[in-house]
């Protein structure tokens, strides 16, 4: 308003002063928006919607926890680290507003590693399984890849492995952030490959030495079991066998890696002896 002050002195004699004019200036509104969590890693945006009240903006001042952010004095501040954060925002009358305090939580990312047998024989599998914490919240999933490809429908904290490659598991948590286990490469072991040979008639009372021909594959050979009519024979279990009975004869080769492989069948007769008068 406009204002005078009238003075009078004993006399009853008054003067009315000049008007002085005092102006009240609109103070700035503020408020702060941005997201109010980020993984552990990264950052976020946070602005200041501001309008000026009268005159215009001059100025921002971040703070955190109420103690001013040195050379955040922009309209946007990129924030890293959990706080409470405020924004004084100032107009062109020198009017300061400071923002209500704004929360902005670092939430950690999930741990992970996998745990399982790194080779496996041919047709065989391996039980592969994700060893994780949630870091902040809970797990609400597992992503399965082989040589950094999505496996299909392949979602649970285990994966049963059936192919060579390298795998690895992503693993989210409630809020959002996710972790990539190191890579497990798995090899698919060579088989080892084995035949039978051996005379496979003979007459009665005589025997006959089958041998079993086998190369290893992976690793070396490390085992020979020898069976008749699919039945372990036993102490069969070098590379040769000595037989006289009629039967269908097979062997299993194991290597070092734990494969085997089983011959075909190798067919033993005897000829019934001829006798004359």
């Amino acid at each position: 308003g406009s204002y005078t002050v009238i003075v009078t002195n004993s006399f009853g004699s008054a003067t009315v002063s000049a008007p002085f004019v005092v102006t009240v200036f609109v103070s700035p509104t503020v408020s702060i928006t941005g997201i109010n969590y980020v993984c552990a890693g990264n950052n976020t945006t946070l602005t200041a919607n501001a309008v000026a009240g009268s005159g215009t903006i001059t100025g921002y001042q971040w703070q955190e926890s109420s103690v001013n952010i040195p050379g955040a004095t922009n309209s946007t501040y990129n924030a890293s680290t959990a706080g409470t954060y405020t924004v004084i925002v100032t107009n062109s009358n020198g009017c300061s507003t400071t923002s209500a305090p704004f929360t902005f939580t670092v939430a950690n990312n999930p741990t992970v590693s996998v745990t399982g047998n790194t080779s496996m024989c041919p047709g065989g599998s391996v039980l592969l399984t994700a060893n994780a914490t949630a870091g902040s919240g809970s797990i609400t999933g597992y992503q399965w890849q082989q040589n950094n490809s999505d496996i299909g429908g392949a979602t649970l904290s285990t994966y049963t492995a059936t192919a060579a490659g390298s795998y690895t598991v992503i693993v989210t948590n409630s809020y959002g952030c996710t972790t990539a286990s190191s890579a497990v490469v798995i090899t698919v072991n060579a088989a080892p490959t084995v035949s039978i040979t051996g005379n496979n008639i003979l007459c009665v009372g005589n025997s006959v030495t089958l041998t079993a021909n086998a190369t290893a594959g992976s690793g070396s050979i490390s085992g020979y079991q020898w069976q008749m009519n699919s039945v372990n024979i036993p102490s069969a279990t070098g590379s040769t066998y000595s037989t006289s009975a009629a039967g269908n004869y097979t062997v299993i080769v194991t290597n070092t890696n734990g494969c085997s492989t089983t011959s075909s069948p190798f067919t033993f007769t005897r000829s019934e002896e001829h006798t004359s008068e």
